[in-house]
């Protein structure tokens, strides 16, 4: 053998491993006793490593640390109340992730920046968030999702050209049901007003197209006028009882939001007993006006499910899964005097933890 070649048979690339040495053992003239001995440490090595690797050069274990980050628009939300609930009737679904739930203190964008400040963690695996403003919280969810962490809305979309998942309500599906429960109140034929909100919200504004695709439907109900309070409470209720004071022979009054019922003290009248009230809002504190008829319906939906499919997408999205589905719509439900005492039951049943 040359020097070249003795060179190269003592590179380490080229020498046989020790199973090989040993398994060549075998061909040796040993005596009985010493293959044996031999035999015995081959199987030793065959199951105590793999190969010729050494067992630090495995690769090691996945991490199963982590959790999903849960997130409402404000503490004293009613319908946060019960995505709260069911985000915990879910927590057995998320596996090796573990789940965090928080509010904001305010209902307010800042309010909500501060809170997701204060809980990112390299930690964090996903994020559901019902956002307080579209505008402010879009550039910050981007953010989060360039940096990789998954991203599901609920009940507030977010509009983008590559658009976040998202878990809430069919915001048109809404606007067609208060048309329809406006229909239905004034028996088919009769008129209508309607307040709107007349800004940027594009959850209002898919209600209100849902609201005139249905009313277009049935021609023998006018709509006489639309008006807009760009979501202020005070204008809005000031808007609603001016009108009524103009035409008192208005049949009913739909207002794409429940702005004219915030901040109404037990008591307090908001239209004659001959206009009927339909709007969205099926919370506890007007329950009072649909059983006195002072309400003749409110337009909601079913919110048990809306944070258990967000978390679901969440999850399957922070364990590097491909989503088939990526949007999830509660169906709507409209709460009158005949189906209140059963909505009532639905809710706080909704309520429950576990």
């Amino acid at each position: 053998m040359t020097n070249q070649a003795n060179q190269l048979a003592a590179t380490p690339r080229n020498r046989p491993c020790g199973v090989l040495n040993l398994i060549r053992g075998f061909n040796s003239k040993r005596q009985p006793f010493a293959r044996v001995s031999v035999l015995g440490l081959f199987i030793a090595l065959l199951f105590g490593t793999s190969g010729c690797e050494k067992p630090e050069r495995l690769l090691p274990k996945r991490s199963s640390e982590g959790f999903i980050a849960v997130v409402g628009n404000v503490k004293d939300d009613p319908v946060w109340h019960i995505l709260a609930a069911s985000a915990e009737r879910y927590r057995a679904g998320l596996g090796e992730f573990e789940l965090k739930i928080f509010a904001a203190d305010a209902d307010a964008p800042s309010a909500q920046t501060r809170l997701l400040r204060q809980i990112h963690d390299p930690k964090m695996r996903g994020l559901c968030i019902w956002p307080s403003d579209v505008g402010v919280m879009r550039d910050i969810l981007l953010d989060l999702r360039t940096k990789g962490v998954p991203v599901v809305t609920m009940m507030t979309p977010i509009p983008y050209h590559e658009p976040f998942p998202y878990s809430g309500l069919d915001e048109i599906a809404v606007g067609r049901a208060l048309a329809s429960a406006a229909f239905e109140a004034v028996d088919g034929d009769g008129t209508v007003a309607l307040l709107k909100h007349g800004g940027d919200s594009v959850h209002h504004a898919d209600r209100y197209l849902g609201f005139s695709e249905r009313a277009a439907e049935v021609p023998s109900m006018i709509v006489l006028s639309e008006f807009e309070c760009l979501g202020n409470e005070f204008v809005g209720q000031r808007l609603v009882r001016d009108y009524v004071e103009r035409f008192p022979r208005l049949n009913a009054m739909v207002t794409l939001d429940d702005w004219a019922l915030r901040g109404l003290k037990s008591g307090d009248t908001l239209l004659p007993g001959g206009c009927k009230l339909i709007t969205y809002g099926p919370y506890p504190d007007y329950w009072p006006m649909v059983n006195s008829g002072s309400c003749y319906a409110l337009v909601g939906a079913r919110y048990d499910r809306i944070a258990e499919r967000a978390l679901q997408m969440c999850v399957t999205l922070a364990r590097g899964e491909v989503l088939e589905i990526s949007e999830f719509f509660a169906e709507p439900i409209t709460v009158k005097q005949s189906n209140l005492k059963q909505f009532r039951i639905d809710w706080f049943h909704w309520l429950e933890k576990k």
